[in-house]
């Protein structure tokens, strides 16, 4: 017998549910003094990220949609400053902090040109 091309197998379905119920019935143990209450899940996961902040950081990195580069190009071509200045301004970009922008130095640049010469 065959599943239904996108839905959850039945086993992993089972499995996430019992992880689930074990979080949460570790979170009511450990919470259990607490003045607000059995906490469930979210006082589990409050005792994850104070005790161990790297498997937080790990979990919260896998919710978090990675980034994907776009191969889209945009075929604008901008005859003067002032057309500039204006898209800039429909973009709701402060025109005023950009320019000085393309002036700076890199950081890197900016500590080797910078540092005391013995």
């Amino acid at each position: 017998m065959h599943r239904t091309k996108g839905t959850v197998n039945h086993l992993t379905r089972e499995l996430k549910q019992v992880i689930l119920d074990a979080a949460e019935n570790v979170g009511n143990e450990m919470t259990i003094a607490d003045p607000r209450g059995p906490m469930g899940i979210t006082g589990y996961l409050e005792n994850i990220a104070r005790e161990h902040p790297a498997v937080m950081c790990g979990m919260l990195a896998r919710l978090v949609p990675i980034q994907q580069e776009s191969t889209q190009t945009a075929d604008v071509t901008y005859h003067s400053f002032e057309e500039i200045n204006n898209r800039l301004r429909e973009l709701g970009l402060p025109v005023g902090r950009i320019y000085p922008l393309l002036e700076a130095k890199k950081v890197e640049d900016a500590e080797v040109t910078d540092a005391p010469h013995d």
